[in-house]
Order: structure tokens, then C-alpha cells, then sequence
């Protein structure tokens, strides 16, 4: 009797420290950086693409971002295995700024000027 009732209070404890540990819960990520406009013109986008890849893709929501003005942004991986180091460029009015190489995992700001 004695063992049972021990056996059962080690299965009821052990259910417990199950039941209360704390869940983990794993998040990705996210960057936030700042954009500064040290041109002329607004910048009416900004475009980055992954290292290796010929393709832009329009990144963040940018409507006008007039000179000497900032924004911040957000920069989440979206997956692990993805690279922090992306090319970003800024398209003015007049055409794309030279492409920046970046790092939104580690830098907070970038400054574009045209």
C-alpha cells in the first residue's frame, strides 16, 4: 500500500511540474532600423534583394519620405536559414540610388542621398 501510494504521489507531482512549467514559445526575430533622406528628392520606395538573386522586391510601405526626413522600419526573418545581408537601394523620383549592402540583423540606420 505503501508503495503505490508513493508511486501515485511521484505520477501526481511529476503531472504537475508538467501542467506549471513555464511554455516556451519560440519568436522570430525582427530588426528595426532607421531610413534617413539626405537627398533632394523624396524617396517614394525602397527595394532590397538577397545576395545571389537579380530580382527587387519592394520592401516596407514608403509614400513620399521627404529630404531630411526618417522613418523606421522592421526587418523580420522570415526564415532561419535566410541571410541578414541583403543589397537595399532607394528609388527617387529621378531613379534607384547605387545598391547599399546591409545588414538588418546588426546596423540600425541608412542614409540615402541622390
Amino acid at each position: 500500500m505503501i508503495k503505490r501510494l508513493a508511486r501515485n504521489l511521484s505520477l501526481t507531482l511529476g503531472s504537475l511540474a508538467l501542467a506549471i512549467a513555464p511554455t516556451v514559445v519560440l519568436a522570430k526575430q525582427a530588426w528595426t532600423f532607421t531610413v534617413t533622406n539626405s537627398g533632394r528628392n523624396p524617396i517614394t520606395r525602397l527595394e532590397v534583394r538577397e545576395s545571389g538573386s537579380s530580382t527587387w522586391e519592394p520592401f516596407g510601405t514608403v509614400s513620399n519620405l521627404s529630404p531630411g526626413e526618417e522613418a523606421t522600419f522592421e526587418w523580420g526573418s522570415a526564415d532561419e536559414n535566410r541571410s541578414c545581408t541583403w543589397s537595399i537601394r532607394a528609388i527617387y523620383a529621378d531613379g534607384p540610388t547605387p545598391p547599399a549592402s546591409f545588414n538588418f540583423c546588426e546596423e540600425t540606420n541608412l542614409v540615402f542621398d541622390n
